[in-house]
């Protein structure tokens, strides 16, 4: 069971009555609350393109091939799990730089520079507000 709502200013979650009910058939019971990391923005996003392609103009690669190479070999691959005609298969794809939060996002830009040698742009002096 899965629901989205708040926590307002007194601690407690703001629930609808229907809500209310459904969980009172819990009693008793643990529950688990999530608080969602805020994923990177769209000027870190930016950024990071204007970067990459700093890095581009120094080795030669595409900002595209760049960007596969390093969610590849600098983000931990995620494991999703199929079932096609009742075969179960467990396939690794690469990570994705968009589920990324603000801080892990700055993370990956550090190991990019430890990579490439490439400094990271001054985000202010590069014109972007991160």
């Amino acid at each position: 069971m899965k629901w989205h709502t708040q926590i307002n200013s007194t601690g407690s979650l703001d629930l609808t009555p229907q809500q209310k009910i459904s969980l009172s058939r819990f009693s008793g019971k643990k529950a688990i609350i999530e608080i969602p990391k805020k994923t990177r923005t769209g000027a870190q996003n930016r950024y990071y393109w204007f970067y990459l392609g700093i890095i581009e103009a120094e080795t030669g690669n595409t900002a595209s091939d760049l960007h596969e190479t390093f969610k590849r070999t600098l983000l931990p691959p995620r494991f999703i799990t199929t079932t096609i005609k009742g075969k179960e298969q467990e396939i690794k794809i690469p990570a994705s730089t968009t589920k990324l939060s603000k801080i892990d996002m700055g993370d990956y830009l550090e190991k990019i520079c430890a990579e490439t040698n490439v400094p990271i742009p001054d985000p202010a002096t590069a014109g972007f507000v991160v």
